[in-house]
Formats: structure tokens, sequence, C-alpha cells
């Protein structure tokens, strides 16, 4: 063999090793790919009104995934019955035995302003890694190890959003979960926008809130940090 058909060999070599771990670094965190939801835009949803919660003790916000009763994740559900809040949107194909609420069960979709805290709900149907998957208003996705199921059942964890627009989240735990959609409002005060601001904030700016009983949301100062 001549000496360029070995450099030749060892290039070749070179670069499929060097796809080889890209390919494994890319996977080594162990994350599902997950399939990317409709957009609410094409699904036709209104952004809804602001619902505000408590905030949560140190204790929870110190924890990322906390184990629950159903009866604690349908305590709040007096405003869960129309049929925009709680539609069951799942990705098509796929194995999705989990259930994601958000707010209470059984609401898939919320209003909320910047910088809240939100009860996120999961009725987990076997033990296994937790991931939550983020998408942003313009397609972009965050993904997030939550932790470890170590058996079915109701799991509580925290949504923090710090972008305005809308945020489609799902999980995955050994199967997928339907995904819920969150509308985030700036408060009505650019004073209030992440700044400097956030790549992903949409353009236009995000509709102004509309509160219950006023067709007309003020501006409202938010607690911070």
């Amino acid at each position: 063999m001549t000496i360029i058909g070995v450099f030749q060999m060892k290039r070749t070599s070179i670069a499929a090793m060097a796809i080889l771990f890209m390919f494994f670094f890319a996977h080594a965190s162990g994350e599902p790919s997950p399939i990317k939801p409709t957009s609410p835009d094409v699904l036709g949803l209104q952004p809804p009104q602001v619902i505000f919660f408590p905030v949560p003790s140190a204790q929870e916000s110190s924890q990322a995934l906390i184990d629950v009763d159903k009866q604690s994740a349908y305590a709040n559900s007096k405003d869960a019955n129309g049929l925009e809040f709680n539609q069951m949107i799942v990705p098509s194909g796929v194995n999705a035995p989990n259930h994601l609420y958000v707010s209470s069960s059984p609401q898939t979709m919320v209003g909320c302003y910047i910088y809240a805290k939100l009860p996120l709900w999961m009725e987990i149907a076997g033990p296994g890694e937790v991931w939550l998957y983020e998408w942003y208003q313009d397609g972009h996705l965050e993904t997030d190890y939550v932790g470890e199921a170590n058996s079915p059942g109701w799991f509580k964890s925290w949504f923090y959003p710090n972008i305005p627009g809308w945020h489609t989240l799902q999980f995955y735990c050994n199967g997928w979960s339907n995904y819920v959609y969150i509308y985030v409002y700036s408060s009505g005060n650019a004073d209030y926008w992440v700044s400097p601001p956030n790549q992903y904030s949409p353009t236009p700016l995000p509709y102004e809130p509309q509160l219950p009983g006023n067709n007309t949301a003020k501006s409202q100062p938010l607690a911070i940090g």
C-alpha cells in the first residue's frame, strides 16, 4: 500500500471517529428525541385569561420532582371545566401513557404573567427518568432532566417562564405525555420584559392580558427574584 493510501485510510478513520464521537456526545445525556408539537397558532388557540398562582414554599422550590397524590392535583380544578382548558393533545404514532397538566388537573392550557411560578402535575404510568421539554414560540427547544420517578403515580414540579409568548411543554418517562400550552404575558409593561432582551422573545409583542371581568388589563408591577 502506498503512503498516500495509508494517509487516506487514517484520514477516513479520524473522520469516522469524529462522527461517532459527535453522535455519542449528542445522545450521552440519554434524553429521547421528541416530536415537534403543532404550534398553538395552527391549532387556533387564543391566549387564555391570566391565572394567579400561589408562591411555592422554600422546600418545594428546592425539589425538582415532588411525590404527591391525585387529590392534590385536583384540589383547585374549579376553573378546568371548559373544553378549551382540558383538550388532551398527544403526539401521533407514539406511546403516550403519561399525562401532564398545568395549574390544576385536568387543565392543559393557562395564561400567566412573566416570572410567575406555575405548578405542573404529572401522572406517570411507570418508573423511570423524567425529562421535560419546552418549545418557545419560535420553535426553539429546551430540554431538562427533572428527576427519577421510582414508581407510578402523581408528581409535581414547577415551571418558571421568563420569556413572553407561547410555551409548549411535554415530558417523557418511559413514554410520552400530552402537550400543555402556556401563554406568558409581559404584564402590559415593557419594563418587565426580560432584560437584556432574550433572543427567543416573540415578535410582535404578546397580546395584552384579559383579566376576568375586565376588558382592558392594567399594567401591574412584578416581584422579580
